[in-house]
C-alpha cells in the first residue's frame, strides 16, 4: 500500500507532465519495493499531488522550484540499498520532469522523506491491513482489496 506525495510550487509543471511524474514515481517505488508487475500491486499505489502557492526556503520565496516528495511504505519493504536506490531515482525523475539537469545544486532542490508505517497501521475497507495481507493480496491469493 505504497503512498506518494508529491508537493511541487505552482506553475512549474502543466497538469500533464505532473500527472505522468506521479505515476513514474509510483511505478518506480513497486520497483524499489520490489512488488510484483500485477494489477493488484498497481490498484494499492496511490500518489497525491499538492501544488502550492509558494515554497520559501531560508524565509524568502524561492528563485528555483524546490521539491517534496514524501514516500510511505510498509515497514521492512525497503532495506538500506533499496532506500537509496529509490531516493536517487525519484530524484532524477523529478528532474527529468522539470527538465533541468543532474546537478549537485539541483539535486538538493528535491528531499524525499521516507515514513514506514509500523506492521497493522494501514487501514483500509474498514479493516486493518498487516504486511502478510497486502503481500497475500498483490501476489493474488487474497481476493479482498
Amino acid at each position: 500500500m505504497p503512498m506518494i506525495d508529491l508537493t511541487l510550487p505552482a506553475g512549474v509543471l502543466d497538469r500533464a507532465t505532473s500527472g505522468q511524474l506521479a505515476d513514474d514515481l509510483l511505478a518506480i517505488l513497486l520497483r524499489w519495493e520490489g512488488a510484483p508487475p500485477t494489477t493488484e500491486a498497481a490498484s494499492l499505489a496511490w500518489a497525491f499531488i499538492h501544488v502550492v502557492d509558494e515554497v520559501r526556503v531560508g524565509h524568502d520565496p524561492t528563485a528555483r522550484a524546490h521539491y517534496r516528495i514524501g514516500i510511505r511504505t510498509p515497514a521492512g519493504a525497503l532495506d538500506d540499498r533499496r532506500r537509496a536506490g529509490l531516493v536517487a531515482e525519484v530524484t532524477d525523475r523529478v528532474l527529468v520532469a522539470e527538465g533541468s539537469t543532474s546537478t549537485v545544486e539541483d539535486r538538493a532542490r528535491v528531499w524525499v522523506i521516507l515514513d514506514e508505517v509500523a506492521d497493522g497501521g494501514w487501514g483500509a475497507g474498514g479493516r486493518v491491513w498487516r504486511f502478510t495481507d497486502i503481500a497475500a493480496y498483490v501476489t493474488g491469493r487474497s481476493p479482498v482489496p
